[in-house]
């Protein structure tokens, strides 16, 4: 509620969407003028929706009823900023941002492969990452919609799904098939000792996000078991 805090919190934000976001305009064909605008629209999204969880984690919504309450508020927030971008980027662009934000997470594993590999003296080149982006969008194509997919925007549907053990059990069970077949293709575009580092590479990306599933569950009452590990086993095909 501080306002100076709110002021570094947008300039954090701020930041964070241009290194998210860091190729839409040029995904989308925007002009300087249109990426200025939609970037100033995605930080204050991020702050809209940032304040109303806030609320969800501040332990006064315990109540089931107080925690659907504030999950459609939540869920309303998001609904009324991409309102907002598909006014300004139009339905087909609006519909090319859901379907770029939808593999957001893959061009953050390829950040991080890149940066991994860059470590151990090993170079990604810009066809092989456009290669195995290509390859994650097709097999996440395959993969049955989650609740817990990014343009999902029922919010009270994902925090009930992070309280409940089988779906959680479920989606990592979902997330391991799709990281498996990816790397059984992954040979076709990366060399031996790059599809190691692949590898490495998901099996963090996964132990992470388990940590950040039992974060959220601790967060939202959903107990404190940890959810079953999902390893990530390359093909020796």
């Amino acid at each position: 509620t501080d306002p100076e805090m709110k002021k570094v919190m947008r300039s954090q934000q701020a930041m964070g969407m241009r290194m998210i976001y860091g190729d839409l305009a040029k995904e989308l064909g925007l002009t300087p003028e249109e990426a200025s605008q939609i970037m100033e629209l995605l930080t204050d999204r991020q702050m809209a929706l940032t304040t109303e969880g806030m609320k969800l984690m501040s332990g006064e919504q315990t109540s089931p009823d107080a925690l659907a309450k504030q999950s459609k508020a939540v869920q309303a927030a998001k609904e009324e900023w991409d309102k907002q971008l598909k006014n300004v980027l139009g339905p087909d662009r609006f519909a090319q941002f859901e379907e770029y934000e939808k593999g957001m997470g893959d061009r953050m594993m390829m950040t991080q492969l890149k940066s991994q590999m860059s470590a151990t003296g090993m170079t990604l080149t810009d066809d092989q990452s456009s290669g195995i982006l290509q390859i994650m969008k097709e097999e996440r194509s395959k993969t049955p919609k989650s609740v817990f997919d990014p343009t999902n925007k029922n919010v009270g549907a994902q925090i009930a799904a992070m309280r409940d053990d089988a779906q959680l059990e479920a989606f990592l069970e979902q997330q391991k098939e799709l990281n498996r077949r990816v790397l059984d293709r992954a040979h076709t575009v990366l060399s031996p000792d790059q599809v190691d580092q692949f590898r490495k590479s998901m099996e963090q990306m996964a132990e992470m996000q388990q940590m950040g599933i039992k974060m959220s569950r601790q967060m939202f009452g959903g107990g404190d078991r940890q959810p079953p590990p999902a390893p990530v086993q390359v093909s020796e095909k």
